[in-house]
Formats: C-alpha cells, sequence, structure tokens
C-alpha cells in the first residue's frame, strides 16, 4: 500500500532500504527535493528500481520526498506516480488509500491525485495564501487529517517538510517512513511459492499479493533483458536516470522534453 518517505538534508539511505521499499511497491517510483536556493522539484516515473537510484544518488544530499507506488487505483502511468505537485514549487505525497476520493470508473487517475487535484489544490488557490501557510494552518491541518482518516501524507514546500499523521509513521534514524522501515519481503513456504498469509486453517492465498507477485516477476523479466537502454534513448551518450514511457532519458534529455521553462517537472 505504498511507501512514503521523508528524509532531511545530510541524511543518507542504505541503497538495500530503499530496495526493500521498492520490492513491496514496485509499480512507479518518484521523488521530490529541496534545493539551496528553496526551490522544489520532482522526478517520476521510475518503473525500474536502477533507474530510480540512478536519478535519486543525484540528489540524496538533499531533503527528499520519496514514494513507492502500490496501485490500488488508477492505472500504472507516470501521470498517477507520487510525487503530485502542488502549484509551481511543491510536491504531496501519500500513503494508503483513500476511500472518500476513489475515482470514477472512467477515471484513470488514482485516488491520490483526485484529493489533490479536485480539492487541496483548489482549497489552495482560493486560500490566497502560499501553499506552506495553507498546510500548516492548524485549521487546514485538522480538517485534512480528518477527511483521510489513518491514511498518511507529506509535503515539501520551500520551507520544508509538512507531514499529516506523522504519528502514524515510524522515524528511523532521522528519517520518517509512512509503512515502517522497509524490510526485505517475507515468502510464505507453499508448493509454488509466492505472497500470501497465514490463517489458522493453513495456508490462505491472497488475490492482491498474488497479482502483485506476478507484476514483480514481470519486472524481473524485463530487468533480465539486454542491456541496450544503458545509455539514453534520444542522445545516446548518458547514463539514463529517468523513464519516459518505454525510453530511459539521461537528466538532460529528460528536462528537455518536460516543460522545461518550469523546474517542477509534473
Amino acid at each position: 500500500m505504498c511507501q512514503a518517505i521523508v528524509k532531511p538534508a545530510g541524511i543518507t539511505i542504505e541503497k538495500t532500504v530503499l530496495e526493500y521499499a521498492w520490492d513491496s511497491n514496485s509499480d512507479g517510483a518518484g521523488f521530490a527535493v529541496r534545493h539551496p536556493d528553496h526551490t522544489v522539484s520532482i522526478y517520476k516515473g521510475f518503473f525500474k528500481f536502477k533507474h530510480f537510484w540512478k536519478a535519486y544518488q543525484h540528489h540524496e544530499h538533499l531533503d527528499c520526498l520519496i514514494h513507492f507506488r502500490y496501485a490500488t487505483h488508477g492505472t500504472s502511468t507516470v501521470e498517477n506516480c507520487h510525487p503530485f505537485p502542488i502549484g509551481e514549487n511543491a510536491a504531496m505525497i501519500h500513503n494508503g488509500i483513500l476511500d472518500k476520493f476513489l475515482p470514477r470508473a472512467t477515471d484513470p487517475r488514482s485516488d491520490t491525485r483526485v484529493l489533490i487535484d479536485d480539492h487541496i489544490v483548489p482549497a489552495w488557490k482560493a486560500s490566497g495564501v502560499s501553499v506552506t501557510e495553507f498546510l500548516t494552518h492548524p485549521s487546514v491541518k485538522a480538517m485534512i487529517e480528518s477527511v483521510i482518516d489513518y491514511n498518511k501524507l507529506a509535503a515539501l514546500t520551500p520551507e520544508g517538510f509538512i507531514i499529516f499523521n506523522e504519528a502514524l509513521g515510524e522515524i528511523v534514524n532521522g528519517v520518517w517512513y509512512s509503512a515502517g522501515l522497509p524490510t526485505p519481503p517475507v515468502l510464505y513456504p507453499s508448493w509454488n511459492t509466492h505472497r500470501g498469509r497465514l490463517s489458522v486453517s493453513g495456508y490462505e492465498d491472497d488475490a492482491a499479493w498474488e497479482q502483485a507477485w506476478e507484476r514483480w516477476d514481470d519486472l524481473e523479466e524485463r530487468d533480465d533483458l539486454d542491456e541496450e537502454d544503458e545509455l539514453c534513448t534520444i542522445c545516446q551518450s548518458n547514463l539514463p536516470v529517468c523513464q519516459l514511457g518505454d525510453d530511459a532519458l539521461c537528466e538532460d534529455c529528460w528536462n528537455l522534453f518536460t516543460k522545461p521553462e518550469r523546474k517542477v517537472i509534473a
């Protein structure tokens, strides 16, 4: 059910910890960073861990908002990957299932996008104040935490991090994890080893886990293909750090193809 991570500048997360988070939530990854000039940039749409890691390494010394998605609603697309922009200079990520904001049958968006696009952003724009002022206002914070129930939200603005339902997450070595510290995937033994759950009557298949396991197998098969994507699809010279559809792009080409006039990549 996703993993949202808040990592302050100067703190390092071990690569294996991020790989564990990916193993359980591999429907798309992304991160936002706050630069020294207090601008916020978003990088997302990574469908292979190696591409996420290459991009993340360039920015891991900064304030980082990191997200690994487990798709429950909405299609597995770049657009549904977190973080989501709030205005030109802020980002937000989510962990949980927002039952009150489920998309309509014909809506390809995730529940998170519905909440942010249709409710949080319009309310912030109507307030006439900065994103930070809006999200930290006691009444707004109380309202958001009320409507999201036990879900968690985290935002990164020019002034820093804002976490909703922070107490429901876990802080380890200065890093906040919405779903607790990521650990290696647990495999229960059976004649056909895959994820599942144990019940009082013995081993019981869990359809959601089984579907996730099939997606992980598909990703592993794609990772076993030849390494012709190790160079940027466009310039054929730099190592790729971002995924745009089926193409692996270096950071220069990514910025060239995605709204070069803006710092935030949506």
